[in-house]
């Protein structure tokens, strides 16, 4: 069994050791944790899974709660990561589990609302979710630019633009097709000196 909690500031700590294996751009420890409680300002939270009687997490999350004109109130989740000697053993799925369960206790947020960085990421996140949920996001970034894509190419705009390239390929395409012409032609044409010695001979 394992324990999963959200880190308080001046716990960040613990934390450190999983989020290096994720962020090794930090040069020690200490930098990481510095960033982490300075990021916590805007709204930055940590939870973590522990093995039993563990100081270090086993896994841990960073992750927001925030709003949005297009998203409305939504949980992004930033960093996810189990250490490796200690995975497989469910701790990731637990961490994810308790935002799951702290996501649903903020009002007003819906089970579209799990956003995550990365497509690793956002794959997990969704599927973690669904199970969580007992149904799958029904909206994500991805159908959202399609959506935007096809509004675009249905704009006057757009299908006038579509057109005038149609105009411009079929140009070139009909100017292909006359060097091509011009060039078989000249091939079988003799070229001025072959012609010259041809006149020249009795």
């Amino acid at each position: 069994m394992f324990q999963v909690r959200e880190l308080c500031p001046g716990e960040s700590d613990h934390a450190a050791l999983a989020l290096l294996e994720l962020r090794p751009h930090f040069a020690s420890r200490a930098d990481l944790v510095a960033q982490v409680d300075a990021q916590r300002a805007s709204g930055y939270r940590v939870v973590a899974s522990f093995e039993n009687g563990a100081a270090d997490a086993a896994a841990a999350a960073g992750f927001w709660i925030r709003e949005s004109l297009a998203w409305g109130r939504f949980l992004y989740v930033d960093d996810l990561v189990t250490r490796q000697a200690l995975r497989g053993r469910g701790h990731a799925d637990a961490v994810m589990a308790w935002m799951v369960e702290e996501m649903r206790g903020q009002a007003a947020l819906s089970c579209t609302s799990t956003r995550a960085s990365g497509p690793s990421a956002r794959m997990r996140t969704a599927s973690t979710f669904a199970t969580a949920c007992g149904s799958a996001p029904t909206t994500s970034p991805a159908s959202c630019r399609e959506q935007a894509f096809r509004r675009r190419a249905r704009s006057p705009r757009a299908q006038a633009g579509a057109a005038s390239r149609a105009v411009m390929r079929r140009k070139c395409s009909k100017r292909s097709s006359i060097s091509s012409r011009v060039r078989r032609l000249t091939r079988s044409v003799p070229n001025s000196c072959t012609l010259n010695e041809a006149i020249t001979e009795p």
